[in-house]
């Protein structure tokens, strides 16, 4: 069962209370909508840690999946440009300074509004701007946070094939530089969940059924017949809890 081990960490409210209050009239933005009646799960991480085999394992159980990455680099075409790295490293910022801070989360939400199911997961989550909208935004959130060692993220992005993926190391810690400076550091020290991928996709993946599993999410299709009385509500104990979740009390939950 070694392998099933959850490295999750949960952090207390009041610290994230604490970071949140630091965005001032940054963040006054009135939320006029009603809120999406469903359990958001937002994925944050370096380039490469993982956050697209985590979404995968949740799409695997049939729940739908967004990509910030995916808005941006659409809106990218829309205008022209190529995908190679230098235009996007230039293009994540112009975006946010044209339009606001929030703009990706803003499209994003636009998607998130026409799609059926208890569960959607939001994948590549940069800011704490974006975290507030998204949970201003959801009858419930969840902010899960993957973690990788450097080499094992320049490993994956150099499997993936994308044209705008680093070449070398030095072209990492410049996407990294990039990310950091929307502000993806403060974004994962608030995450309500941290996983630790030191296994391959598979390990990762299990921690994520797991998760879901824990939260009361299990497989569905929206074409099928219902879903249990848990699902689109955490797990009790889950939000807010001062208690690790640890490979103990996760025993028996399957996804």
């Amino acid at each position: 069962m070694e392998k099933y081990r959850l490295f999750i960490e949960y952090k207390r409210k009041e610290k994230k209370n604490r970071i949140f209050d630091t965005l001032g009239s940054r963040a006054s933005m009135e939320d006029s909508r009603r809120k999406i009646d469903k359990t958001a799960l937002g994925i944050v991480g370096m380039p490469g840690a993982g956050k697209t085999t985590a979404a995968k394992a949740i799409s695997d159980l049939g729940y739908p999946v967004i990509s910030m990455g995916d808005i941006v680099r659409e809106e990218a075409l829309k205008r022209g440009m190529k995908l190679t790295a230098d235009v996007m490293n230039t293009f994540i910022h112009k975006i946010r300074q044209e339009e606001g801070p929030t703009i990706v989360a803003e499209k994003c939400l636009a998607k998130c509004r026409a799609l059926d199911g208890p569960l959607i997961a939001i994948e590549g989550i940069r800011s704490l701007e974006e975290i507030l909208l998204f949970r201003k935004s959801f009858r419930h959130f969840v902010l899960v946070a993957i973690k990788a060692p450097r080499e094992r993220r320049f490993q994956n992005l150099r499997s993936r094939g994308r044209e705008d993926d680093p070449k070398c190391l030095e072209d990492l810690e410049i996407r990294d530089s990039e990310e950091k400076r929307l502000g993806l550091s403060q974004a994962l020290n608030v995450a309500d969940v941290v996983i630790e991928n030191v296994g391959g996709p598979e390990d990762l993946k299990d921690k994520m059924k797991l998760l879901l599993g824990r939260l009361g999410f299990g497989s569905y299709r929206s074409e099928g017949s219902g879903f249990p009385e848990s699902h689109g509500r955490p797990g009790k104990g889950f939000e807010g809890s001062k208690e690790p979740c640890s490979h103990r009390n996760l025993r028996g939950i399957s996804p």
